[in-house]
């Protein structure tokens, strides 16, 4: 029979982007469907019967599920980005899916220590809207100040239902940062007022304008 192991993971930390995880590759860290996890992210509960495990069984594809939080936490930290890779340079994007209202609320933060849950800074809530369908959503971390160089997701007292998320994948900011939360307001024939929430550091923007029809304006309008 084969020999199978796996290598260590980097001990320098991630210095290559983009980093994507899939979770389409596990180690089972015990015996039961609760205990298959991904390889070198690290997990942390105050209650060991809710921790986050890989679901390889219901929703067609690999995906983490932070499984049941009820009155608990459950964190689920990836490894270790490089020195060279200062947390406040990356953006994270996902999807994410919750089964119930009272599922979540899902954060992204940063530690210093995978080990130790009091390190854990939250980055940003990440707003989940609706019930049993996914939802694509990016986080900019260039406002967070620490010093930690791990990135993890964290449920804090969530309800009886699951959080679940995949497709996570981690790059650097973009030089033109997208703005947020765009409004159209005072609707005319042939006017509208558009206003935005912005980074702070941008001094102006760029607009295309084209019919409802069009899909991708950077192709043909201007």
């Amino acid at each position: 029979n084969p020999l199978v192991f796996r290598t260590s993971c980097t001990s320098n930390g991630i210095s290559t982007l983009p980093y994507y995880e899939t979770f389409s590759s596990t180690t089972n860290l015990g015996g039961s469907m609760f205990d298959v996890f991904v390889p070198c992210w690290t997990r942390l509960q105050s209650d060991w019967s809710h921790r986050a495990y890989v679901n390889t069984e219901d929703f067609g594809n690999n995906c983490l599920d932070f499984h049941y939080t009820p009155n608990c936490y459950t964190i689920a930290t990836m490894p270790m980005f490089s020195p060279d890779v200062p947390v406040n340079s990356l953006m994270v994007n996902l999807n994410v899916r919750r089964q119930d209202l009272s599922s979540g609320p899902l954060e992204l933060g940063a530690m210093v220590d995978p080990n130790d849950a009091s390190t854990f800074e939250t980055i940003a809530t990440i707003p989940v809207s609706s019930t049993y369908v996914w939802e694509n959503h990016t986080v900019y971390c260039n406002g967070y100040n620490g010093n930690g160089q791990y990135l993890a997701f964290r449920v804090n007292n969530g309800g009886n239902n699951s959080v679940i998320i995949d497709n996570v994948l981690v790059d650097l900011l973009p030089n033109c940062m997208p703005v947020s939360d765009i409004t159209v307001t005072d609707i005319s024939t042939n006017s509208c007022t558009l206003t935005w929430d912005a980074f702070s550091y941008e001094s102006f923007y760029v607009y295309l304008t084209g019919a409802s029809t069009v899909s991708r304006p950077m192709t043909c309008c201007r």
